[in-house]
């Protein structure tokens, strides 16, 4: 199966919900026959069987999710020159003269509600007779494939711009991301290093990962050793990428969040971006550096000119920060979040609900 980014992104989202889910009802069933040591065997012996019914079913819910993640191929380049999984797209229908927006996909697991588009499967009729079209050409529809009257669909736009895609962190090369303060400061923590222990543990913190993408580590490595079995697949790639994912996950520790309410490596916090033309709101996570396939809207890069402006902020600060030829970002952190325990969320609102709430995400 091919996913998209967004397709990732949510089904993350989930397991994250239904793990959450199942720690709690699992808690409450061994409430019911404490006296019972197997787990497996409360569950099939507990008198309250809706709950235990509703567990399994979300546990398979959550063993299929897994699978699709491990098994699936993502999609990271999607084509904005003609219809493909993962294009975003508009229709005219000739039978109600209405533009209605869509994304083409494999298969709807892992779509919004809430989401701007519409899907569209590729294994569909409409979806299968779309695949491949350009802006300004049409298809002929039915419904009902005995009947005669047919709808005239008009593609009348391809999404094109980047920004209304998720883009990954590695889509720019590492040597553009990192800011030139933050190339000294490597530069120098190395030298120190050798002299000073202390300043080795400070340089180790500085490559050291997070919970997040130890797990999007995980899963591209599963992705990679199921893709081996492929004939079409780039072996050579493919054992380089693990190789690298295997010396990342074995030498990089995960990063200790901090203890005084600032942002560091791991904290999840809002960010608010002023800019003339609008104000964006984001709820990212605070990371060192990408090390796989973490998109841009999620998390912020410590070696970046924001991220270094940023490291080290308390709650309600604001900042400027000034790139070259006069370039700069204003803005403001809030929600700081260095709870392991919080799960990570990207709308800011519903992380201020369940807040209030007394709850964690």
């Amino acid at each position: 199966m091919k996913l998209v980014a967004e397709q990732v992104k949510n089904i993350c989202e989930e397991i994250k919900k239904e793990e959450e889910y199942l720690k709690e009802r699992k808690a409450y069933l061994e409430k019911i026959n404490e006296e019972l040591m197997d787990a497996e065997t409360r569950l099939r012996n507990g008198n309250d069987t809706a709950t235990i019914d509703n567990f399994n079913m979300q546990k398979k819910k959550l063993e299929e999710y897994k699978k699709v993640l491990a098994t699936s191929e993502l999609i990271k380049k999607v084509s904005t020159d003609q219809i493909g999984i993962g294009t975003k797209f508009s229709l005219k229908f000739s039978d109600n003269d209405e533009i209605e927006h869509f994304i083409l996909l494999e298969d709807p697991i892992g779509t919004k509600v809430s989401s701007p588009e519409e899907h569209i499967t590729v294994k569909s009729p409409i979806g299968k007779m779309l695949l491949g079209k350009k802006v300004n050409d049409t298809i002929e529809y039915s419904a009902e494939p005995s009947s005669n009257e047919k709808i005239e669909i008009t593609i009348v736009d391809i999404k094109t711009n980047p920004e209304e895609y998720p883009q990954y962190i590695h889509s720019q090369p590492a040597q553009d991301r990192i800011c030139r303060k933050e190339k000294l400061q490597k530069r120098q923590l190395a030298k120190q290093a050798k002299l000073d222990p202390q300043k080795k543990e400070q340089q180790d913190q500085s490559y050291a990962i997070t919970e997040s993408q130890e797990m999007i580590l995980r899963l591209e490595a599963l992705r990679l050793i199921n893709s081996l079995r492929s004939p079409d697949c780039d072996k050579k790639y493919a054992y380089l990428r693990l190789g690298k994912i295997r010396k990342v996950l074995s030498t990089q520790k995960i990063a200790s969040l901090p203890t005084d309410g600032t942002i560091g490596i791991g904290t999840h916090f809002s960010l608010m971006l002023f800019t003339p033309e609008k104000t964006t709101i984001r709820r990212v996570e605070m990371i060192n550096q990408a090390m796989g396939e973490e998109l841009k809207s999620d998390y912020i890069e410590k070696i970046s000119l924001l991220g270094t402006t940023i490291f080290g902020l308390k709650e309600n600060e604001e900042f400027i920060a000034v790139g070259s030829h006069g370039k700069y970002l204003t803005g403001k952190v809030f929600d700081i979040d260095n709870q392991k325990t919080t799960q990570k969320t990207t709308d800011p609102l519903v992380y201020q609900k369940y807040i209030k709430r007394g709850k964690t995400y």
